[in-house]
């Protein structure tokens, strides 16, 4: 499978589950920012099982600046669920490049 196959798979899965697990948080899952909202270690699990070479890799930073994350290291450039094209420094990620990321309120 390939890394984008992997990663267009992962977040289809990912959104059904968040979808039938109900979870008030959640009401409305439609976008793969959704998954980087307590999904990003199943998420980035099912890319790591399905492509040679890709790495979960977690951030925690609890404390600092009370941030968790999980996401993956192929080939020198990060991924995460909303972010297919990569980028070449982990910092670069949404969740890291905006100071005041937030989740989008569900459509």
């Amino acid at each position: 499978m390939t890394l984008k196959e992997a990663m267009d798979y992962a977040t289809a899965l990912v959104l059904l589950v968040i979808g039938l697990a109900e979870r008030p948080e959640f009401p409305a899952p439609n976008h793969p920012q959704d998954i980087n909202w307590g999904w990003c270690v199943d998420w980035a699990q099912v890319v790591a099982d399905n492509v040679d070479g890709a790495e979960m890799v977690e951030y925690d930073d609890i404390g600092a600046t009370d941030m968790l994350h999980t996401f993956i290291r192929y080939r020198g450039r990060y991924y995460d669920s909303e972010t297919p094209q990569g980028v070449r420094f982990m910092r670069q990620l949404p969740c890291f490049a905006h100071p005041h990321y937030r989740r989008p309120e569900a459509a």
